[in-house]
């Protein structure tokens, strides 16, 4: 393991509680932002159905940007929670966060929403139905682990896919206002969390090679 990542480890772990608290008060206002975004800039021009739809939607990305960050970087979530909590939260995010798509989608077909989008539109279904290909996989990872890691990572691909649909025709992002503004850096936020984990867990798979590869070279 890299220095590095031992000294922040350690960091860590000598902060726990106000870090902690940090990450509780993140979560929370990751997840009141989106209801903010919504409520707020559309309150007079949506039905009931329509606000459900856009909350469950920015819902399901913020849950899916929990789920895709704690993966990779879970190692460092380990100093300051115990692990059995970290991997619940990793769990319940990506069924919470695929469930509230689901919704999202249902609404968007029944009310035929996509009348009013360009063809990119369509990004939506697709990583939907990709994310049903993750989700089974994942369900079956012990009966299928030669395939589990590789299909685990077109959910980096949903996410960026997803992101660039919500930039383009997002009703609660695009405007140009102070609370669309605000949808808009959040999700640059989360967009670039989850590039740093991805990194991480590249580096640390480089890592890890090259550690089987100078063991293999020593018992040659």
């Amino acid at each position: 393991m890299p220095q590095s990542d031992v000294k922040t480890r350690k960091f860590l772990a000598a902060h726990k509680k106000p870090i902690s608290a940090a990450l509780y008060v993140l979560i929370v206002g990751l997840m009141v932002v989106p209801v903010l975004a919504v409520t707020m800039s559309h309150a007079k021009m949506q039905d009931t159905w329509t606000a459900i739809m856009r909350v469950s939607g920015l819902w399901a990305f913020t849950l899916i940007f929990f789920n895709l960050v704690t993966g990779p970087l879970s190692r460092y979530f380990y100093a300051v929670f115990k692990p059995k909590r970290v991997q619940a939260f990793h769990i319940a995010t990506g069924a919470s966060g695929f469930a509230l798509a689901v919704m999202h989608g249902t609404i968007v077909f029944v009310m035929a929403h996509y009348r009013d989008h360009p063809a990119i539109w369509l990004i939506g279904p697709i990583a939907l139905g990709l994310m049903i290909v993750t989700m089974a996989v994942a369900a079956n990872r012990k009966r299928l682990p030669q395939y589990w890691r590789r299909i685990h990572q077109l959910n980096y691909v949903i996410f960026v896919a997803v992101f660039i649909k919500a930039m383009m025709t997002g009703t609660s992002v695009v405007s140009n206002t102070v609370v669309g503004n605000t949808m808009k850096a959040v999700m640059i936020f989360e967009l670039a969390a989850v590039l740093f984990g991805l990194g991480v867990r590249v580096r640390q798979g480089l890592s890890a090679r090259a550690a089987r590869q100078a063991v293999e070279a020593e018992t040659d």
